[in-house]
């Protein structure tokens, strides 16, 4: 008996996320960002040894980075380094094994496991570090972020590949553990009906796969502006063979020429807001031999991220229309589609064995006066705070990213999301400071639209 209360009453009262993704949200698209920084940073828990980290800390380390970024604070590259190592140790000990690592991990609810993670995230850290490297000069590095980024996305299909055939091996044996034999098998029907409430998911399955073509269309910009027109043209090709834009051709064919004959400004912009997590229930009935139990099963579903704005132009004394090169939705929703299989089983599984546990302890204790009492209760409270979907994703990546690209020219240019202007440039021939940018040289800006908030930096001038 002491047993059953100590792993309701453990569980129960276990595992509360100290800061709010809503908050942190909120603050960033809407309020204050230091403040959002603030939190994302507790979050982050920099500097604590990794065998003693919390289970939210690369969720938030990879959102300090991005806001860290975003405000040009230093500390951003140490929060995407201690995230880019995390990402790596994940990737190692398998994304989709962990979530059938023992029975004692069955037990808990996913919010209160370590996060893992998707696959893409690892690639926008190496892109946002890339990006980081070219706003410092630093652009030996940026060539090793770029090369990184790319290297990742390309191995994300061949990485599932893998890790569904290991996930599968272990998840039978899941199924075959004593603890959780029997009842399982009369589950599988249940698995199949829910899986299909998901073919939602499959509709972008033919778009993008997993790369995005954004990240090597910069790359290929930045080669090309350091000189190494073959790197650039393989990027450029690779970019383009996904995204079909218009300007990725134009830039690709320049180069083919010999580059462009007078210097060019390239704006970057990052809009919206990144998919997020929601909750579906589902009734799951559990047949222990003796009884029907009916009980509630969360499991996580992707909403499709928010677009701020649907055209990005630059007015000066020409318009240039920024081209859409990608969305970050197709390549979210792809991943979680090879993962969602493996989430329901373990969300089965564990839902199904935490009903047995409560039930089997109930009866245990039947009669025993208050005991039963204090049983009834812990079973109420056990259910109620382990059923909970984990909806633990970054909220603060853009959903849309746009390009356009200037032919330097005397004067002020204004850059509009739909009507609404959002941010200048100056054109000079007097640069000594960065209100003005230098005519001869070729530049990158960066600008995110992150809806009340506005973020731009110059990342590349030379």
């Amino acid at each position: 008996m002491r047993a059953w209360s100590w792993v309701i009453w453990a569980i129960a009262f276990g595992g509360c996320a100290s800061v709010s993704l809503d908050e942190v949200s909120k603050q960033y698209y809407e309020g204050n960002p230091i403040r959002a920084y603030k939190l994302a940073k507790e979050g982050a828990n920099l500097h604590q040894e990794e065998k003693n980290a919390q289970e939210d800390e690369l969720l938030w380390q990879i959102q300090g980075g991005i806001i860290g970024f975003d405000l040009k604070d230093p500390q951003a590259k140490e929060l995407f380094e201690s995230a880019e190592r995390r990402i790596n140790t994940n990737e190692q000990s398998g994304i989709l094994v962990s979530l059938f690592k023992n029975f004692e991990a069955i037990l808990l609810n996913d919010a209160m496991m370590n996060y893992q993670g998707f696959l893409y995230e690892g690639v926008m850290i190496n892109y946002y570090k890339a990006l980081l490297s070219m706003s410092e000069n630093n652009y030996a590095d940026a060539r090793v972020e770029f090369n990184r980024a790319s290297d990742r996305q390309r191995r994300i299909k061949e990485y599932y590949e893998k890790e569904i055939l290991k996930a599968q091996a272990i998840e039978q044996q899941a199924y075959k553990n004593k603890e959780n034999k029997g009842s399982i098998e009369n589950q599988r029907s249940e698995m199949n009906k829910i899986l299909q409430t998901y073919s939602n998911l499959s509709k972008f399955s033919s778009l993008t796969g997993f790369i995005n073509p954004m990240i090597d269309y910069v790359s290929g910009i930045f080669f090309m502006l350091e000189g190494d027109q073959s790197k650039a043209i393989d990027f450029f090709k690779e970019s383009y063979g996904v995204s079909r834009s218009e300007i990725i051709k134009q830039d690709w064919q320049m180069l083919q020429k010999g580059g462009y004959k007078k210097k060019q400004t390239w704006v970057i912009i990052e809009d919206g807001k990144s998919p997020s997590k929601i909750e579906k229930r589902f009734n799951l009935p559990i047949y222990t031999g003796s009884a029907l139990l009916n009980v509630v099963l969360a499991l996580p579903d992707i909403k499709e991220g928010v677009d701020f704005a649907n055209s990005y132009r630059v007015k000066g004394s020409r318009d240039y229309q920024a081209q859409k090169i990608s969305s970050l939705t197709p390549l979210v929703w792809n991943e979680f589609n090879k993962q969602i299989p493996f989430i329901i089983t373990r969300g089965v599984i564990s839902t199904t064995t935490k009903a047995l546990i409560a039930y089997g302890a109930q009866q245990a204790t039947k009669g025993v006066g208050w005991f039963e009492v204090f049983m009834a209760l812990g079973g109420v409270i056990y259910t109620t705070a382990t059923t909970r979907a984990d909806l633990r994703i970054p909220i603060l990546m853009p959903n849309g990213f746009f390009v356009a690209r200037i032919e330097n020219a005397q004067g002020e240019y204004k850059i509009f999301a739909n009507e609404r202007e959002i941010a200048k440039i100056n054109f000079s021939q007097k640069c000594d400071n960065k209100q003005n940018l230098c005519i001869d040289k070729n530049h990158i800006i960066y600008v995110r639209n992150a809806q009340k908030n506005i973020f731009n930096q110059v990342i590349y001038s030379k």
